[in-house]
């Protein structure tokens, strides 16, 4: 049954070459079914690749990540819908938002209702290979992520002790070897699907041997001499006292930390490198389309001194890197038009011939790939934080809406009584304030901004477009824990999740500023 699909795809893929424009630059559609190689890195900013600008060390630390985008398309301006992992990674499988699959939280799982592109290449023909640093194949709470998966590696194992800084590079060592192994077996009688997931930029930002390039000095605290695997926690323990203000950091000790996150991002890298140098020796490099990006960034302190991604809502932790590249799609290209990382799935599935489920949010990137538009994907990208607050980019701005006034206390701020401050009504001007660091509408009373005609014009029609979204029909206002699983119960149950309303131990609810609206 595969292969007669697979040669159905065929004759479809052969037939639709007559379709193709003419001309030097016209796209070739591949001889047969294209293969599909997704490698994501965990906590990756875009503005930290040498492609995307990131220059501060003289050199690039990411020399693969910008190979990659030399030889294909580089998307300027992709957005994450959550700055947490699972929540975002299921949009990116599914083609759907969080606030649409109710995946909205770390511990839910994807309800099988929300196919994955992987699921849809599986079942026709397509040999599936899945690694992830992260997950464990084994939990309910982390299973859903292999769905489709003839061959399911997860980087956890079971009982695992030790520093979790050394554990994160074990996983990624894991998920690496069995990844190289995997396509050093590929052959072109049956088209695959890969995807990899590395973990280890994720904090503690302790480099792997050989890896602690960046921003030494001296004088600095021993947390930040030389973190080795053993030393996650101190490092970790010094993030958090910086974050919970009992810690001003210097700049020289603010460029170390960005310095340490750095040699994680070269040390990753390095791991991609390897990955193509297997895709390379295979011989199939040629037919497959090789897609990098991230989950979501971290926010590096560049506001309130908050190092972490949980809680934000901004363009340090939601702008993530997508680069695409592959036969028939121009090399070095560059996209300017907004996108958003959900639109993976439709896009995956367009290339490899085979029909998006209409019940997919995702909207296929290929014309932009191909030169054929300009125009995103649609006009605005829509961010969530469970279903307390949400933001919303479009015409170079940012919007903010946080009515009910929430203020996010995840860790660090969990175990302090301390949160991350959030203004019921926030606006930036991305073009000119690209980290959203000048909010518009400081110091302004909210009370009056609840209306749309006290609000700066720029920001009007982002809230109108945010509401409208909010009110389709598909989307749930209310947290409904679709994805809940035995196992997550109890950690549920501490944080206040279970049972609804504002009793949630990581949300400070201050005064409501919605004004009955």
């Amino acid at each position: 049954m595969a292969t007669r699909r697979v040669a159905a795809l065929l004759l479809a893929v052969l037939g639709a070459c007559g379709d193709q424009p003419s001309g030097p630059a016209a796209p070739r559609a591949p001889a047969r079914p294209p293969n599909i190689l997704l490698v994501s890195f965990d906590t990756l900013r875009a503005d930290h690749l040498g492609c995307y600008g990131w220059d501060r060390w003289g050199r690039s630390i990411s020399p693969a990540v910008d190979g990659l985008a030399a030889q294909g398309v580089l998307f300027e301006s992709c957005w994450a819908p959550r700055g947490q992992t699972r929540p975002s990674l299921a949009s990116m499988l599914s083609g759907k938002y969080p606030i649409t699959t109710g995946l909205r939280e770390n511990r839910l799982a994807l309800l099988e209702q929300h196919k994955s592109f992987f699921e849809l290449l599986s079942a026709a023909g397509w040999d599936t290979g899945i690694f992830l640093a992260n997950f464990d194949t084994g939990r309910l709470g982390g299973s859903w992520a292999f769905r489709g998966a003839a061959t399911a590696v997860s980087g956890k194992q079971r009982d695992e002790q030790g520093p979790v800084s050394l554990l994160e590079q074990q996983w990624d060592e894991r998920v690496e070897r069995a990844a190289l192994e995997w396509l050093g077996g590929r052959t072109p009688e049956r088209p695959f699907a890969a995807w990899v997931h590395f973990f280890d930029i994720h904090d503690p930002y302790n480099p792997p041997e050989g890896f602690d390039l960046y921003g030494h000095s001296a004088g600095l605290p021993v947390p930040l001499q030389a973190p080795g695997p053993q030393d996650g926690d101190a490092l970790n323990g010094w993030l958090a006292q910086v974050t919970l203000g009992a810690h001003v950091q210097t700049p020289a000790e603010h460029e170390r930390v960005l310095g340490l996150y750095d040699g994680t991002v070269t040390a990753t890298d390095a791991r991609l490198q390897r990955l193509l140098a297997a895709l390379d020796a295979s011989g199939l490099r040629d037919e497959t389309f090789v897609i990098f990006t991230s989950d979501h960034g971290e926010e590096l302190a560049d506001r309130h001194g908050y190092w972490y991604h949980d809680s934000s809502v901004w363009p340090g932790t939601l702008r993530i890197p997508l680069v695409l590249a592959g036969p028939g799609l121009p090399a070095g290209a560059r996209v300017a038009a907004q996108v958003q990382n959900l639109d993976l799935a439709a896009t995956v599935l367009e290339l490899c011939g085979l029909p998006v489920p209409t019940d997919m949010e995702s909207r296929s990137l290929v014309g932009l790939l191909r030169g054929t538009s300009r125009e995103p994907t649609r006009p605005q990208a829509f961010l969530e934080f469970q279903d307390i607050l949400y933001a919303v980019v479009g015409d170079g701005h940012e919007y903010v809406h946080n009515p009910r006034h929430a203020r996010p206390r995840k860790v660090p701020y969990f175990t302090s009584g301390q949160s991350l401050p959030i203004g019921c009504f926030e606006g930036y001007d991305l073009r000119a304030d690209p980290l959203a660091q000048h909010d518009l509408l400081s110091g302004l009373d909210p009370a009056p901004l609840i209306r749309d005609e006290n609000l700066p014009a720029p920001l009007r029609p982002l809230r109108q477009a945010l509401l409208r979204w909010l009110d389709e029909p598909q989307h749930e206002r209310e947290m409904s824990w679709p994805g809940l699983s035995v196992e997550s119960l109890p950690d549920l149950m501490a944080l206040g999740y279970v049972g609804g309303g504002a009793d949630r131990e990581d949300v400070l609810f201050l005064d409501d500023c919605s004004g009955g609206r």
